[in-house]
């Protein structure tokens, strides 16, 4: 047995050893291969990760390596350390292979099946389940975890919504903390507080949302007068309801917003707030932050100014009503000053409109699509809506008071604001070498200033309509950002978000500030941690809509093996086509693979040539269903219009 001075000596050379390698760090990639990569913190640059390293980590693994060589000297990297790792909980789905309980976490980014002990087993076969990671598999590869919850099986009503909502960590359930604050809470407030308030309750404003809304977050209302126009537009104000970080304001940021599931509604408010004490429910006074906009006959802005208000909305109406109303003057059954407001809504529409064709950049109108289920949440149709006149009203006027509202945050420095940087930068230089190569006439503009862009992209759409309908991949995505740089794809010097406060944490933060700025009141500003978690919740938000969507469509499509569509070529890449269906707008993708079609691929041009014919984006096509791959929770088309097919 070695004595005390012979185990230090033995611990010192393992140490000296171990300092005479060469150690990094770095972060483990997700892979759906057995193999991956680990990017090193220094320099970013990737390292190989064969099977047998792999099996020790999990992605997002922060870990120690050194570098060793294999076959050909190619350099890959060997685990020597687990610093850190950030996956605790996982959903997947309870497997039974003979003596094995397993639970495959539904991530393909993760190629790893967890091993579920006996004391930790719950459920049957082929449940969907919540799971908590026991045993990392480093440093032997075995990993084991404990199953939490059941969450349903395959037949389970619902069983899309559930299983997505446990992923991301959504619940339609307030702490009962939260639900026993607002329980207290009750219109006596508005009236405490009305005579601190601008009082607009004699404005005839009215909401005009979907027949279904209850979360009613803005109101308006217009008139004329010598100058041109006056436009009002109230918006649903929170913030006397509940203290910043209070146990309310806090729910609200870990929620970041209300997510929309097909079928379903997860509220960032208790419904008492969103559904009711908050929202704009006509025949009560409610809070208000009211925008009162001047504009001339053309539509100029001539002057603006926020405030805290009361209100009271008239009248509760629905987009198809108004547009009926206006478009084939039917009945509405309202009084004079409503129908009058309304027509002149029509006509300050007209003139916003054509203010930002003029002046900034207008997207083209792209119909929504509503899921129809039955009583177990299973997709029975969907059904195409195209935006009508009345959602185009609404939309024009928020876009407005959201800009002014930037404009007023910003003179003030303070509030976040949503920037878009037009092409994003690691493209630019692609950019250019397109425009160069298909469009001389532009390559002088500036494309990194904002009027620059503006000019570029107007005259792509006239001009070079496909080059424009190629640069619109290239955009970057539009950043959360308390420094005010501009929205380059809408054509905005400054833009945020300040319309939906019930529904939106960022719109309900920048009502704070601008609260602050009216009463002279210190503004207060997000810190940068809380800001970029506030994001992530807005990506879990927007991943938990799109899944579930995925997952419904996926099994209703399965109905449908063999059938022809009409379909638009939406997305294009080496090996095949992104496609849209025209009707009801379910995604899908044409591998070309699959049909053992050779093409030709153009990546600048992002096209392929088949045969002789060539394939664009936004292009008509006829596609017909070849499967559904439920474990990518895509649909597969094959293409019925290529030479080959």
């Amino acid at each position: 047995m070695l004595d005390a001075n012979a185990l230090a000596a033995l611990k010192q050379l393992k140490s000296d050893i171990r300092e005479s390698k060469q150690l990094y760090t770095g972060v483990v990639k997700g892979s759906s291969n057995r193999f991956s990569f680990v990017i090193r913190d220094t320099d970013q640059v990737e390292f190989f990760l064969p099977p047998q390293e792999m099996d020790k980590v999990l992605p997002g693994d922060h870990i120690e390596f050194e570098l060793a060589k294999g076959e050909k000297d190619r350099e890959f990297a060997v685990v020597t350390k687990l610093k850190h790792s950030s996956m605790d909980l996982f959903v997947g789905r309870y497997e039974v292979k003979g003596q094995a309980h397993l639970v495959q976490p539904d991530d393909l980014m993760i190629n790893k099946a967890f091993f579920i002990p006996p004391k930790d087993r719950k459920g049957n076969n082929q449940d969907f389940v919540a799971c908590k990671v026991t045993r990392h598999p480093y440093p032997d590869g075995k990993a084991q975890a404990k199953i939490l919850k059941v969450i349903g099986n395959k037949g389970s009503a619902f069983i899309e919504h559930e299983f997505v909502k446990a992923r991301f960590g959504l619940s339609s359930e307030f702490p009962l903390a939260i639900s026993q604050q607002t329980d207290q809470l009750d219109a006596n407030l508005i009236a405490r507080i009305k005579d601190q308030r601008v009082d607009e309750t004699t404005t005839p404003f009215v909401t005009i949302d979907s027949a279904e809304t209850r979360d009613m977050d803005d109101a308006v209302w217009a008139g004329t007068n010598d100058d041109g126009f006056e436009l009002k537009v109230a918006i649903a104000d929170p913030t006397p309801w509940f203290k910043e970080h209070s146990d309310i304001d806090r729910e609200a940021f870990i929620r970041a917003t209300s997510t929309y599931l097909p079928g379903q509604t997860i509220t960032m408010l208790p419904t008492k707030l969103s559904h009711n004490l908050c929202s704009l429910v006509p025949g009560y006074d409610r809070l208000s932050l009211v925008a009162t906009i001047k504009l001339d006959h053309e539509g100029h802005v001539l002057d603006y100014q926020f405030s805290s208000a009361v209100i009271h909305s008239h009248a509760k109406l629905d987009y198809q009503e108004v547009t009926d109303f206006l478009e084939q003057d039917k009945n509405l059954g309202q009084p004079e000053n409503i129908c009058q407001s309304l027509k002149t809504l029509a006509m300050v529409h007209r003139k916003l409109n054509q203010q930002r064709t003029q002046q900034a950049l207008v997207m083209d109108d792209r119909p929504d699509y509503r899921f129809n289920l039955d009583e177990n949440g299973k997709l029975l149709s969907i059904s195409r809506e195209d935006r009508i006149l009345a959602q185009s009203i609404i939309e024009e006027c928020m876009l407005l008071v959201n800009r002014l509202a930037a404009d007023y945050l910003n003179q003030h420095s303070a509030g976040l604001f949503i920037n878009q940087e037009g092409i994003r930068k690691e493209k630019r230089e692609e950019f250019r070498q397109l425009l160069q190569k298909h469009c001389a006439d532009v390559t002088e503009i500036d494309v990194d200033t904002l009027q620059g862009f503006i000019q570029i992209a107007k005259t792509l759409s006239s001009q070079h309509p496909y080059i424009r309908e190629i640069s619109t991949r290239l955009y970057g995505r539009s950043e959360i950002s308390p420094n005010c740089n501009g929205h380059f794809a809408q054509g905005f010097n400054s833009y945020t978000t300040i319309t939906s406060p019930i529904r939106k944490y960022l719109d309900l933060f920048n009502h704070r500030r601008m609260q602050e700025i009216l009463s002279g009141q210190p503004c207060k500003a997000m810190p940068v941690e809380k800001l970029e978690s506030l994001k992530q919740s807005l990506l879990n938000s927007r991943g938990a809509s799109q899944q579930v969507e995925a997952w419904l469509v996926c099994s209703y499509m399965e109905n449908f093996e063999g059938i022809e569509f009409d379909a638009e070529v939406n997305y294009i890449n080496g090996i095949g086509l992104g496609v849209r269906l025209t009707h009801n707008g379910v995604d899908g993708f044409v591998d070309f693979r699959n049909q053992k079609i050779k093409s030709e691929f153009n990546a600048e041009l992002m096209s392929h040539t088949v045969g002789g014919m060539e394939i664009r984006l936004g292009q008509a096509v006829r596609v017909e269903l070849d499967g559904i791959n439920n474990e990518r929770k895509q649909v597969q088309f094959k293409c019925l219009d290529l030479p080959d097919a």
